[in-house]
């Protein structure tokens, strides 16, 4: 619009320029012909009077007074500021036409753009017709794409769980197998040890019986011998023993009396019963074990840091970087230098100890040489010495039978880790489940370990053939998963190898024994659950706890599978396409 405007001005002001311009033309024509009538006229005037001044005009006059004197006299001077007028008016004519022929070239482009933008136009609105016809094929292939989009990342994740706890339960049982393996053999070991020890007391036990019967020989003989002297005084000692029997009969009357007494009082203050009494001294054994167990956790935590930074050492010396290969060429050594340090140190007690028996049994045969009656109270101790060290050795045997009825019980809680592992997979894999438990049987826990081991590593391996484990490692580089594992609480939870110097550790097993003493200033493990650490005492009521908790969670496991079971029958919705490893759990 603005363009057509501007052309119609254009045109208007050009006719009223062009018009100006004829107008002027004409103007000057009918000038210049009445100029040329009056020259002439004044050249005739001149000729015919003899006066120049007619034709040169009338400031001449005076000088051309004798040539042609009359010439000029009725003509008037020609008009200069006229000519000056027409050049002004043909030079503004020529910069009209000038701004003209721009204006109209500008107009001719403009024409041509708006044509071309029409053009546009309609190519745009036939696209856009185009486009609306396709909107809702569009709007379909986005839903699409953003429930695949949806259903990937879901997978993605799903994936990334089922790898941390492959990786998780793979550590796990990779760390619980050495554990069990060091108890085991650890057991073995002790077990061997209390037998022998057993043979050995018995042994001692058939010796001092039948250095018993000796002894009643030679006082029978001696008793004979003296029997005649003992005939005289029998009447002085019936006498005197009547008096003691008397005397200690009364004594034992007084005290049974006071102890009664004591008794009774103490029931009428604190009305306690037995069973009250043994809940109280449980508890208080239960507070002091906790106790002290928080007390052993936090230790091993401050000497696991120094272990990890001698492994860092290690692996940079050795040029290994795995964990099991490192364990192997250091620790057995470690172990079997221990081992014999503790078996020489056991064998210098033994030895200690038989001299001293010897000794002792030496001297109680100069007193039997010496005196009779000594003899006989020496016998007596004898006896009554040899009876509690066998019944002390019976304790032993009894505590080893409870410890290996505890590592049996332990490895059936494996047992049903595995199978209860190996079950989990195939709930994730969706394939039919085996009957693990008639599979592998109590004893095949080995067995058991490495097909949990062999099904991990296949998932493994199937997700890094279809290139999604570069993926979830790059996901969980992203998750930051090795601070984690390196916080206190995640040890303290899942790390059962207690790292410790071998100084440390042998200043507090010096206290049992001598024999670490010679040992190096290496770094070394121990098992932190060992018996030089945690006495049978703790080491029963900790496995007490262990079948408590194992009773707990069987009782919420069977709640949650009846939930459940509750929670199916009342909504018969059908159940998710995709859960995650967390949720099976």
């Amino acid at each position: 619009m603005t363009t057509q405007t501007s052309i119609q001005n254009f045109k208007t002001f050009h006719s009223r320029i062009f018009s100006a311009s004829t107008q002027r033309r004409a103007s000057d024509q009918n000038a210049k012909m009445q100029f040329s009538q009056a020259a002439m006229t004044s050249i005739y005037k001149g000729i015919k009077n003899n006066d120049i001044s007619y034709i040169l005009g009338s400031h001449n006059r005076t000088a051309t007074q004798g040539f042609l004197p009359q010439l000029n006299k009725t003509e008037e001077p020609v008009d200069v500021i006229e000519i000056d007028e027409k050049s002004d008016l043909k030079r503004r004519l020529a910069e009209l036409r000038r701004k003209h022929d721009i204006l109209k070239n500008k107009a001719n482009k403009n024409e041509t753009d708006i044509e071309k933008l029409k053009l546009e136009n309609k190519a745009l609105i036939d696209e856009e017709d185009v486009l609306n016809s396709q909107k809702e094929g569009v709007f379909k292939e986005e839903e699409r794409l953003r429930e695949e989009q949806e259903n990937t990342t879901f997978l993605m994740q799903e994936a990334e769980w089922t790898k941390k706890s492959y990786l998780f339960m793979r550590d796990r049982l990779k760390r619980d197998k050495i554990v069990n393996q060091l108890k085991q053999q650890a057991i073995e070991e002790e077990l061997s040890c209390v037998r022998k020890c057993y043979q050995q007391a018995d042994y001692q036990s058939q010796m001092s019986k039948q250095f018993s019967d000796n002894a009643q020989r030679i006082l029978d003989e001696m008793l004979k011998n003296v029997e005649n002297e003992k005939n005289q005084i029998d009447s002085k000692l019936n006498s005197f023993k009547n008096q003691l029997v008397m005397w200690e009969e009364n004594e034992k009357k007084k005290l049974d009396r006071s102890f009664r007494e004591k008794e009774i009082a103490e029931h009428a203050i604190y009305d306690k019963d037995a069973q009250e009494k043994k809940l109280r001294a449980l508890l208080l054994v239960h507070k002091f074990v906790s106790g002290m167990l928080k007390d052993k956790m936090e230790r091993e935590m401050q000497k696991f840091q120094v272990v990890e930074e001698s492994f860092q050492k290690i692996k940079t010396a050795t040029g290994q970087t795995e964990m099991k290969n490192i364990v192997t060429k250091f620790i057995t050594r470690e172990q079997t230098y221990g081992e014999l340090l503790g078996q020489i140190a056991n064998h210098e007690k033994k030895i200690d100890y038989i001299k001293k028996r010897n000794e002792g049994l030496e001297n109680q045969l100069v007193y039997l040489k010496q005196d009779l009656v000594s003899m006989e109270m020496q016998i007596a101790q004898k006896k009554n010495k040899g009876g509690n060290k066998h019944h002390e050795y019976l304790k032993q045997i009894d505590n080893m039978d409870e410890r290996r009825k505890l590592a049996e019980l332990m490895k059936e809680k494996l047992h049903q880790f595995c199978i209860r592992i190996l079950t989990k997979f195939d709930k994730v894999n969706k394939t039919q489940p085996r009957k693990y438990s008639e599979e592998f049987g109590k004893q095949q826990i080995k067995q058991a370990f490495q097909q949990v081991h062999r099904v991990v590593m296949q998932e493994l391996k199937e997700s890094e053939q279809n290139g999604d484990i570069d993926y979830i490692l790059s996901e969980l580089e992203k998750t930051k998963i090795e601070k984690e594992t390196q916080k206190e609480d995640f040890q303290r939870k899942n790390i059962r190898i207690k790292p410790t110097q071998t100084g440390k550790l042998n200043t507090s097993q010096s206290r049992d024994s001598s024999s670490n003493s010679k040992s190096t200033p290496n770094n070394s493990f121990y098992e932190s659950d060992s018996d030089s650490n945690v006495d049978e005492k703790n080491e029963q009521d900790y496995f007490d706890f262990l079948r408590d908790a194992r009773k707990n969670e069987d009782g919420i496991i069977a709640k949650k599978i009846k939930h459940e079971k509750e929670k199916e029958q009342t909504n018969n919705m059908p159940p998710l396409r995709f859960q995650s490893p967390q949720k099976q759990q």
